[in-house]
């Protein structure tokens, strides 16, 4: 079985550039800002998660 029958059928998008449902990359000083949403179908979850990732 595959992990998407298992888990529900679920989606995921990530923004490069803005758009109506996530905002796109941001560059900060010392840091990067990327905005995914997770939606699942089975249950009607929709996860809204921004990472932010140190530069060097």
């Amino acid at each position: 079985m595959s992990a998407a029958k298992r888990s529900g059928n679920r989606s995921n998008r990530s923004g490069v550039t803005d758009g109506s449902l996530v905002h796109g990359i941001k560059r900060e000083v010392g840091y990067v800002t990327a905005e995914t949403i997770l939606m699942r179908s089975k249950t009607g979850s929709v996860r809204r998660m921004i990472y932010r990732n140190p530069v060097a």
